[in-house]
C-alpha cells in the first residue's frame, strides 16, 4: 500500500488521506476542534490523527506528506513545518513536499472528477506570494504528465486585515491603496465587511443579494483574459458617490441600501468570473470545466457559468475553500512519490468521520437520554411523518459530508411546504431572516421541480423553482425564486433516497427542506455528543443517531455537560 497525506495550515486547516490512488479520508479541523474555520500556524493535529484513525492507518505507514499554507513562500518556510511535522511522527521520517496554494485548490478538483480534457481554475481570496505580489486567479490544463499554470492573475498586498475600515472605507482607506490591485474574491470579502458581516461570511452577502437591483451596475467592459484591473477602490468609490448624493447619513444609507450594495457585489463578480472564464475556455479549445477556491462556493454564480456556450460540463470540489486544500496537497505529495493517482477514486462527498453503534449508545447513556432503535425502513417512515408534522429533525448517519454544506449526513431536516418553515428554522439556528434554505430531492426528479442546467450533486448550484411549484414549496424558495439544490442518487446513499420517497408518500414531493445541523457561530457536528448537546440545547424536536431514534428531552434535567474527547 502507498499512502500519502495532505495537511493544510492556516484558516480552514485539515488533513487528508490518499491510499494506493484513491482519496479515502479528509475532513477538517473545526469539526474537531469545534472552532469555526479554525485558523493557526500550528499542524491540524485532531484531523491528522482522526483521518489515520478513520483509515486504519499507522503514522509509520505514511510514505509522504505535502503541506500548504496561505500568503507565504511555501519553500521559504518548509524547512520549520519539516521539524514540526517530523516531532509529530517521530521515530519516523517522511517525505515532506511543500505545495503552493493555488496548485493545491487546482489538483483537489481535477484529481475528484472524471471530465476529460479540462480547463481549472481556481479563484478566491488570495493564494501565495509570487514575487512581490499574491495569487488572484488561475488557470491550469494537464500538459506533460502533470497540471501546468496556463494564465495567472497577480494581486497587490493591501491591508493585512480586511475587516478593518481602511479596508472597506473610502474615507479610511490610505490613497496609496486606491489603485492597488484585488482578486475578485477578495473584492466580494471587502463588499462583505462593508455590509457588516465577518470573516468566512460571504454566504450572507449572497443570499441578501436576491431579489434587489445592483446599486453600481457592473463594469461594461469585461475581461477578455487574466491582463485586467480590479482595484481596492472599485466599487467602493461608486458607492460612495452615491452615498455622498443621497444626503443621508453614512449609517443610515448603508441600512436603506444593504441590499443593493448585496446585489452589486453579486453582479460584478458574476459579470467579470462569467466573462473571464467563457474567454478562457474559447481561447484553450475546452468543453469542460474544473473549478476550486472560495469564490466558487457561490452557487448564484456558478449556475450562470453552466449556462455560457463555451461549457459543457462543470465540476467544482465540495469543499472548493481552504477546507479543500489538505486534499490538493495529498495528491500532489501522491503524485511525486508514486506517480499518476486515480481520478474521482473516493467516495464523494462522505469522507469525514464514521462512529460505531457503541459510541453512540456511550453517549446517549451519558446524556441519560431514552432512544429506540430502527430498522431503516421504520426510521425512514417515521423520520417523513415527522416532516409532515412540521418538526424539525436532527439528522446524524454515516460518516460526515466533506465541505461547508451539510448533505445529509449531519443535517437538520424540516417540510419544504410551510410557509412559515424558514423563519423558524432562522429563529433556532440564529441566523438572519433573510438567508434561505436547500432543498434536497430524488436525482431522477431535479429536473421536474428546478430549471437545472445540469445534474445538482453537492448543493453548488441555485437554480429557480420552476413557477408551478412556487407557491406549493416556499421554505425552500428564496425571494427571487432560486433554491440551492442537491439531488441524492440511490446507488449514493440508499437511506437518504428512500427517506425522500417515503417523504413523497406523506406530502406528495420527493424534496425535504435541508440545513446545516448547527448553531449560528458553530461548526456542523462531528461527534454524536456534538448532535446530542446540539439538539438539548435548541428547539429542534427529533434526532437520528445512525439507527437511534430519540424524541424526548424530559429526563435530561440539568445534567447537560460537555467533554472533549482524547482524539476526536
Amino acid at each position: 500500500m502507498h499512502f500519502s497525506l495532505g495537511i493544510h495550515i492556516g484558516h480552514d486547516r485539515g488533513a487528508a488521506l490518499i491510499n494506493d490512488g484513491e482519496l479515502v479520508a479528509a475532513i477538517a479541523e473545526e469539526r474537531l476542534d469545534r472552532l469555526k474555520h479554525s485558523n493557526s500556524p500550528d499542524l491540524p493535529v485532531k484531523a491528522i490523527k482522526s483521518v489515520l484513525l478513520e483509515a486504519g492507518v499507522q503514522r509509520s505507514e505514511i510514505a509522504v506528506i505535502g503541506i500548504s499554507y496561505t500568503n507565504v513562500v511555501i519553500d521559504n518556510i518548509l524547512g520549520q513545518l519539516r521539524d514540526e511535522i517530523l516531532d509529530f511522527f517521530s521515530p519516523w521520517t517522511p517525505d515532506i513536499i511543500g505545495c503552493e496554494h493555488h496548485d493545491c485548490h487546482a489538483y483537489s478538483t481535477y484529481y475528484t472528477s472524471t471530465l476529460e480534457n479540462p480547463l481549472i481554475i481556481v479563484a478566491d481570496g488570495a493564494g501565495d506570494i509570487v514575487g512581490s505580489k499574491l495569487e488572484a486567479e488561475s488557470a491550469y490544463v494537464w500538459q506533460r504528465g502533470g497540471l501546468t499554470n496556463i494564465g495567472q492573475r497577480l494581486q497587490d498586498f493591501g491591508m493585512v486585515r480586511l475587516n478593518r475600515r481602511n479596508s472597506y472605507n473610502i474615507d479610511y482607506m490610505h490613497p496609496e491603496d486606491f489603485e492597488k490591485q484585488i482578486s475578485v474574491g477578495r473584492k466580494y470579502e471587502q463588499l462583505t465587511y462593508l455590509l457588516g458581516f465577518g470573516h468566512g461570511q460571504s454566504g450572507k452577502t449572497m443570499g441578501l443579494a436576491a431579489g434587489y437591483a445592483p446599486l453600481v451596475p457592473p463594469p461594461s467592459r469585461t475581461p477578455a483574459g487574466f491582463d485586467f484591473s480590479l482595484t481596492f477602490s472599485d466599487i467602493l468609490r461608486e458607492i460612495h458617490a452615491v452615498w455622498r448624493s443621497s444626503g443621508q447619513s453614512w449609517h443610515h444609507f448603508l441600512t436603506c441600501y444593504r441590499g443593493e450594495i448585496a446585489a452589486t457585489a453579486q453582479a460584478w463578480t458574476e459579470a467579470i468570473m462569467t466573462s473571464l472564464i467563457d474567454e478562457a475556455m474559447k481561447l484553450e479549445k475546452r468543453r469542460n470545466l474544473c473549478l476550486a477556491g472560495g469564490l466558487f462556493l457561490n452557487c448564484t454564480m456558478n449556475h450562470k457559468l453552466l449556462q455560457l456556450k463555451s461549457v459543457e460540463k462543470v465540476h467544482i470540489i465540495p469543499a472548493a475553500g481552504d477546507d479543500g486544500q489538505c486534499i490538493g496537497a495529498a495528491f500532489i505529495a501522491y503524485q511525486a512519490q508514486f506517480g499518476d493517482p486515480d481520478r474521482d477514486a473516493c467516495t464523494f462527498p462522505y469522507l469525514g468521520c464514521s462512529y460505531s453503534e457503541a459510541e453512540i449508545q456511550d453517549e446517549l447513556v451519558y446524556f441519560g437520554l431514552p432512544a429506540k432503535k430502527m430498522d431503516d425502513g421504520w426510521l425512514a417512515e417515521q423520520i417523513a411523518k415527522d416532516i409532515d408534522a412540521g418538526l424539525v429533525v436532527g439528522m446524524f448517519r454515516g460518516r460526515s459530508e466533506l465541505g461547508p454544506r451539510a448533505l445529509g449526513h449531519r443535517s437538520l431536516l424540516a417540510d419544504p411546504r410551510r410557509q412559515g418553515m424558514k423563519d423558524s428554522l432562522n429563529l433556532i439556528k440564529g441566523r438572519e431572516l433573510f438567508r434561505p434554505f436547500a432543498p434536497m430531492v430524488t436525482w431522477e426528479d431535479q429536473f421536474e421541480y428546478f430549471n437545472l442546467e445540469a445534474p445538482s450533486t453537492y448543493m453548488l448550484f441555485a437554480a429557480e423553482v420552476k413557477d408551478i411549484y412556487r407557491e406549493d414549496l416556499p421554505a425552500i424558495t428564496h425571494v427571487d425564486g432560486s433554491a440551492r439544490v442537491q439531488a441524492v442518487k440511490s446507488e449514493s446513499d440508499a437511506f437518504l433516497h428512500s427517506l425522500l420517497r417515503a417523504i413523497e408518500t406523506q406530502t406528495g414531493f420527493p424534496i425535504v427542506l435541508n440545513t446545516s445541523f448547527n448553531l449560528a457561530g458553530d461548526p456542523i457536528v462531528e461527534s454524536p455528543h456534538d448532535a446530542i448537546a446540539t439538539f438539548l440545547s435548541s428547539a429542534i424536536d427529533r434526532l437520528v443517531l445512525g439507527s437511534y431514534y430519540l424524541s424526548d428531552k424530559s429526563n435530561i434535567g440539568s445534567t447537560i455537560r460537555t467533554r472533549q474527547r482524547n482524539i476526536r
